[in-house]
Order: structure tokens, then sequence, then C-alpha cells
């Protein structure tokens, strides 16, 4: 399903991953991936999955993103580096929608966070780890290094190894048409 934004960095395609997962490991919960803008009030043990994009516009509700009580929801945000910049309606919207969870806000990124402080500051931010007006030259590297401890959990290589499967390699021969080989 498309939104009507082509700027969305997680394709449609991961929501359905996301429902498959939690069908197959908390069938307890129901799934409901939003395709459109529609953003509905979400039933007790039920999950939203949608993209960035599927969002609602900021609006006339104050510090809300929604017109409806989230106190009992927990917000995932998958990809988490794409709701990094302060400037950003992408990461607006995430953080009104996170103040309006009252089970508090996770991030979940593959990329690596490093490469500049300013965008670490913006996930953590973002997660309701540091206040909405921390400032890099508020962050000393050992601070965040504390926090990091407190709340990241990186998983290298090496921790996983056992769970990946072995490398497979197959060599397939093709003949090249005719026209190709002259």
């Amino acid at each position: 399903a498309k939104s009507n934004h082509n700027s969305d960095p997680i394709p449609a395609i991961v929501t359905r991953v996301w429902r498959d997962e939690i069908a197959k490991w908390r069938s307890d919960l129901r799934a409901t991936r939003l395709l459109g803008l529609d953003f509905p009030a979400p039933h007790e043990g039920e999950v939203l999955i949608c993209s960035y994009d599927s969002l609602p516009e900021v609006s006339g509700h104050g510090n809300a993103l929604v017109p409806f009580s989230l106190g009992h929801c927990k917000l995932i945000l998958d990809e988490v580096h794409y709701a990094k910049n302060d400037l950003a309606q992408r990461t607006i919207k995430c953080r009104l929608l996170g103040h309006q969870c009252e089970q508090g806000t996770w991030g979940l990124t593959g990329t690596p966070l490093l490469g500049k402080l300013e965008d670490l500051i913006g996930v953590l931010k973002t997660c309701r780890i540091l206040p909405e007006n921390t400032h890099p030259d508020d962050c000393t590297e050992e601070a965040l290094r504390e926090i990091l401890e407190k709340y990241m959990l990186r998983l290298t290589r090496r921790d996983v190894q056992s769970d990946l499967p072995h490398c497979q390699y197959q060599t397939i021969e093709c003949e090249a048409p005719a026209d190709l080989t002259d």
C-alpha cells in the first residue's frame, strides 16, 4: 500500500513482516496494519503497525498527535534513526505520539548511531531518554556512555553467530543469448 507521500523510509512490506512476527511470537495480541492515513484508537491487546508516513498530520490537538488516550500503550519505533532530526515532521510526530504513550517509547535500529553526536542525541530524545531541550553541548561522553549502558542492547556478530545459518554457495551456469556473445 502506498501513502500520500513518497518520502517514507520504511516500505509498507515491513509492516506485514511485523504483523507476521507478532502473530508468531505473541498470538495473544491482535496486530492491525494501518495502510492509510486513518489512525484509530487501539483496543486493549491490539498492536497498531504503521509506517512513518501513515502517522497523522500535526493538527490542533495541542501537545497531542491523536485526540484519544494512549495511556495503556507503548510506542515502538523501528528504524528509529529516521526520527532523529529535531526539525523534521517525522520526528515531531513520533515525539508527540510518544508523549501520549504512558508506557514509554522504544527505538529499534540496526544502523550505527555513533556517527554524529546530534543524531544520537536526537534518537535518545525521541525515545524519551533525554529531555526535549537537550543540546549536544549539554552531554559529556561519559554521561552518554552511562545512559547507553542502561538502555542500549548491542549485539555483535559473535553474539548471534550460533543463530545464523551456515553460508551456502551455489554455482549456477547459464548460457548467454547469442546476441550477447558477439
